[in-house]
């Protein structure tokens, strides 16, 4: 038994961020941390589009507490902080984990406040000022400037920490912990079969312009016969702009995780023309598929994907440039893709691995805080237990209220 067994450690999660990446990693961590016996409490919180996906994570030590999703409108993003606030000033948690940039403006203030606050750590799951947008500047300023108000950042690749530094963040305080998604057996990706006939082609994400579904369309446009489109997913951000979906390209809309590790295993290969990415949790899903993936240099995607070795880096996001490169792959390059890609996923990116990472910065930070002893957190858990702690409550469906 380590000396971190009896910590008995209380951790709250916070995001707004709907659906997609942020809240599959929060799914695969959650899970690993409730297995954790350092971690006794759990509590996450976000929007209530989250909730399905969350409870089927069901268990004593997790209690989720979510707030009606009509958008990031002003009028939803308001409720964020004072509920959050609430949240933690009832629960009482050690750590404060952060999810994503609109999370990290809105709940790191008042997650500072209390005289006796807990750790804040905090995730941007991809910087807000990597974006290509003329806010780019405000972006990075607010991001340096609220990096005060944390103990920690969690870069989930080595580009994103370097980014980070750029922008005026202090380096001591960013980590590097890689996504990471369980390691379970998984039916194999159909990638042999190369063009000898349409090419199954499979887009997962937000029909945004930061995911490129534009970019995606006018492959499959460009590509015709040659190849049959899938894309799950759908606008979150963006308007339901005048794109034309072409006539080999089928839009199945959002779906469960087990639905989307179906079509991994029935694919050829994933197409992620992205401008721009943190280290995309769909992606690391199809190395553990054994799925070769075709995506833009952007953010941590080099870092996942090895050019001519689990797939293709795009050199850029023009369509006739991608769909040359498709047609210029062989049934043979696929096959290794496939193989290379499944062995890369179990060396680097197993969640329990991100688990571990995560938990040790808890410990890291708990420590230079002077909370790392048994005897002070105790004392926390005995007052929070004093005060009315929410987490005496499952997780049943019914009873969700702090």
């Amino acid at each position: 038994m380590s000396k971190s067994d009896n910590l008995n450690l209380k951790v709250a999660h916070f995001t707004e961020a709907p659906l997609g990446g942020v809240l599959a990693h929060l799914q695969e961590l959650i899970a690993e941390q409730i297995r954790d016996s350092a971690i006794s409490q759990i509590v996450v919180f976000g929007p209530d589009i989250n909730d399905e996906a969350l409870s089927k994570l069901a268990h004593p030590k997790l209690v989720i507490k979510s707030y009606p999703y009509v958008g990031r409108s002003i009028r939803s993003l308001i409720r964020v902080p004072f509920a959050a606030g609430a949240l933690i000033q009832r629960f009482k948690p050690d750590v404060v984990h952060v999810h994503s940039t609109f999370a990290g403006l809105l709940v790191r203030p008042v997650a500072f406040l209390p005289k006796r606050r807990p750790i804040i750590v905090y995730c941007p799951h991809g910087w807000a000022f990597l974006r290509d947008t003329k806010a780019n500047r405000l972006y990075a300023w607010l991001e340096a400037a609220l990096s005060r108000l944390c103990d920690g950042v969690v870069c989930v690749s080595s580009s994103e920490r370097e980014a980070a530094a750029s922008a005026g963040i202090p380096v001591s305080k960013c980590v590097v912990i890689l996504n990471g998604i369980a390691d379970e057996a998984m039916p194999s990706a159909n990638s042999a079969s190369g063009l000898e006939r349409p090419v199954k082609i499979l887009f997962v994400g937000r029909f945004d312009r930061q995911k490129g579904f534009d970019v995606f369309l006018d492959v499959m446009s460009e590509l015709g016969n040659l190849a049959q489109g899938f894309a799950i997913g759908d606008f979150v951000t963006d308007a339901t702009t005048a794109l034309e979906i072409p006539e080999n390209v089928e839009l199945l809309g959002w779906r469960t995780r087990s639905q989307v590790e179906e079509s991994l295993a029935t694919a050829d290969l994933l197409l992620m023309p992205s401008r721009w990415e943190g280290l995309p949790m769909i992606a690391i899903e199809a190395m553990r598929a054994g799925l070769p993936i075709f995506s833009s240099s952007v953010g941590g995607l080099p870092e996942l994907v090895e050019d001519g070795a689990t797939g293709r880096l795009l050199k850029s996001l023009r369509p006739l440039d991608i769909a040359n490169a498709i047609r210029a792959t062989s049934a043979e390059e696929l096959r290794s893709f496939a193989q290379n890609a499944h062995h890369r996923f179990r060396m680097h990116y197993t969640a329990r691995s991100m688990a571990d990472r995560t938990k040790q910065l808890y410990l890291d930070l708990l420590g230079t805080r002077d909370f790392y002893s048994q005897e002070a957190v105790t004392t926390s858990r005995s007052k929070a237990e004093g005060s009315g702690s929410i987490l005496h409550r499952s997780l049943d469906g019914t009873d969700r209220s702090p």
